[in-house]
């Protein structure tokens, strides 16, 4: 059981924008209601009913915002029951409302991975787990460029299971591993080696705070973190998304986000450009794609599901459209599509435009802008 010696100190007021040198620096933000209290109401809301319909939570008189836990202990008893937000989160994510939310703490622009979500109830008694995490050892650039953000369904007081974190624990590594490493195969594995710090050096770093239905908890994903002890009656409801600076190119791990707000990706921009040279079908995008097709050859083989995802956020976002009518005897695989006439637009602004760490794709737009007939000239300046 952890023991926080203090108060988060790091927050971002209601209205503000954060500092990205200072969450660099601490590790963490507190973002004052930076999401609508009345939407993670609506949210939590199927979640709360299905709980009361079963006979494991019950409302509290005058306060909206805690639910008393009446129900059995083992967490087989209730996590099932996070179903009943999957829709809500899934909103949340899509409408961009989420990334918004990362963007005011962090301070930088944010790309959420697809499939991030996740549902961490939590009853009293709940043992907690000191841990760091390892998911952005998957993804592109360092940890200061990726973050969690952990968002409360419920008012949290002290007692009530808020998240902690050890201040400062980004910057001391794991002990070392059970079994020494002779050559380090990955370039964060020596800091994160799942053998945390003693306890003994992380108990003057733990603080918390109270958190309102609207805040949410920014932190490094190598940043020390464990929930304090739920020791009062009230279940204890969180969400957390994750989340990476939306500068760097999202990588393969982090599918396609469904945030209809952030930028499009280079296999999303790639299908958008095969759209605008000619009508294509999923699969023969997908063929473009593999080892030996035009973009793999020219950039590095894509899986087909990221391929077929990015089919429909672009007709989501109108940027293609059905090149025939939907035959219903025809599978969705072979239909073709088009590019609309903004996607023509915003593609070949893409392919003539040159981009930050975008070198390893000089060779794939130079052909697209062949097929095209494009102008290069900003494409190839220096």
């Amino acid at each position: 059981m952890i023991a926080p010696v203090g108060a988060l100190q790091h927050e971002v007021p209601t209205g503000a924008r954060g500092d990205a040198t200072l969450f660099d620096r601490e590790g963490y933000g507190v973002g004052r209601q930076v999401l609508a209290p009345e939407m993670l109401r609506e949210l939590r809301g199927p979640l709360i009913e299905t709980l009361m319909t079963d006979g494991l939570v019950e409302p509290v008189e005058g306060e909206e915002d805690r639910f008393l836990w009446v129900g059995a202990e083992a967490k087989a008893e209730y996590s099932r029951h996070g179903g009943a937000i999957e829709a809500g989160i899934q909103e949340l994510t899509r409408s961009g409302v989420g990334a918004e939310a990362i963007r005011v703490i962090w301070g930088r622009p944010a790309a959420l991975w697809e499939g991030g979500a996740r549902f961490i109830p939590m009853v009293p008694g709940t043992p907690t787990r000191v841990h760091r995490d390892g998911w952005h050892m998957q993804g592109v650039g360092a940890p200061e460029d990726h973050a969690n953000m952990w968002i409360p369904l419920t008012q949290l007081g002290d007692g009530d299971g808020a998240l902690a974190v050890a201040v400062g624990s980004h910057r001391i590594p794991d002990e070392a591993p059970d079994v020494p490493m002779r050559h380090p195969v990955h370039l964060d594995v020596v800091a994160n080696t799942g053998n945390g710090p003693p306890a003994e050096v992380l108990a003057p770093l733990w603080h918390t705070t109270r958190f309102e239905v609207g805040d949410a908890l920014l932190f490094r994903p190598d940043i020390v973190h464990a929930t304090t002890a739920n020791d009062g009656p009230h279940l204890r409801v969180a969400i957390v998304l994750l989340a990476q600076d939306a500068r760097l190119p999202l990588p393969v791990s982090a599918g396609l986000s469904p945030d209809v707000t952030r930028p499009l990706s280079d296999v999303e921009w790639l299908t958008l450009a095969l759209l605008t040279v000619q009508p294509t079908s999923p699969w023969l995008a997908r063929c473009a794609f593999y080892s030996r097709g035009i973009i793999g050859r020219l950039w590095a083989e894509q899986p087909a599901n990221l391929v077929e995802s990015a089919f429909t956020t672009l007709e989501a976002r109108e940027l293609i459209e059905p090149h025939q009518p939907l035959d219903e005897e025809t599978s969705s695989i072979h239909r073709y599509f088009h590019a609309t006439p903004r996607g023509r637009l915003d593609a070949c602004q893409w392919l003539t435009t040159r981009h930050r760490n975008g070198s390893h794709l000089l060779s794939l737009k130079l052909l697209f802008c062949d097929w095209l007939d494009l102008e290069t000239t900003e494409l190839l300046a220096r």
